[in-house]
C-alpha cells in the first residue's frame, strides 16, 4: 500500500482534479481500513463531481464496513434514486439487510436480481439456504443456487461448491441419478 500511495500522491500533484486518482487514493485508505480518511476523499470527489457513481458506491461500502448498515441501506437507496438500480447497489442493500438479520428483505431483493441472472444474488440466496437464515435450511437448494453462481463465474461460489462436493453437502440427489 505504501508504494501505491506514493504513486497516487505523485499523480495527484500532477493533476489534482483527476477523480480517477482520487478514487484510487480513497481505495488505498479503504484497503488499509482507514475508513474516515477514505470517506473524506470520496466526499471531496462528490463535492466536485456529484454524479460520480464510484465515489458514491464506495461511501456505501465503507458504511457497511463500519457496521452502519441502516445508513448504508439509505445511501444505496439514494444512489438507486439518482442513477437507477444497479446490481451492485441492490446486492449491497441485500447484504446490509442480511447483516441486520432482516433476511426476508434480503431474500426479496436478491430474488428480484435473479431475473437479471446476477451471480451474487444466486450465491447470497445459496447462503441463506445453507445456514437456514430466513428460510428453511435446505442443503439441496443451497447446492443448486451455489452451482448456478459458480457456473456464472463467481469465484466464492466455485469455492463453496467445491466444499459442498467435498463434504457431500446437498449432493445426495446427484448420486441417486447414477
Amino acid at each position: 500500500y505504501l508504494e501505491a500511495k506514493k504513486l497516487f500522491d505523485k499523480a495527484e500533484k500532477l493533476d489534482n482534479k483527476n477523480t480517477n486518482v482520487q478514487i484510487g487514493l480513497g481505495q488505498i485508505f479503504e484497503g488499509q481500513k482507514k475508513f474516515n480518511k477514505a470517506l473524506k476523499v470520496f466526499k471531496k470527489i462528490i463535492e466536485v463531481e456529484p454524479n460520480n457513481i464510484d465515489a458514491n458506491l464506495h461511501i456505501g461500502i465503507i458504511l457497511q464496513s463500519k457496521q452502519k448498515h441502516v445508513n448504508a441501506i439509505n445511501h444505496f437507496k439514494n444512489i438507486n434514486k439518482k442513477f437507477g438500480n444497479t446490481a451492485e447497489t441492490l446486492n449491497n442493500i441485500g447484504n446490509s439487510y442480511s447483516a441486520l438479520g432482516e433476511f426476508d428483505k434480503a431474500y426479496d431483493i436478491w430474488t428480484k436480481e435473479l431475473e437479471d441472472g446476477e451471480p451474487k444474488a444466486y450465491f447470497n440466496i445459496a447462503l441463506l439456504y445453507f445456514f437456514g437464515n430466513g428460510v428453511k435450511k435446505d442443503l439441496y437448494m443451497a447446492f443448486d443456487y451455489c452451482e448456478i453462481a459458480a457456473y456464472k463465474g463467481l469465484p466464492r461460489a466455485q469455492n463453496n461448491l467445491a466444499y459442498m462436493h467435498l463434504k457431500g453437502l446437498g449432493t445426495e440427489k446427484l448420486c441417486k441419478d447414477w
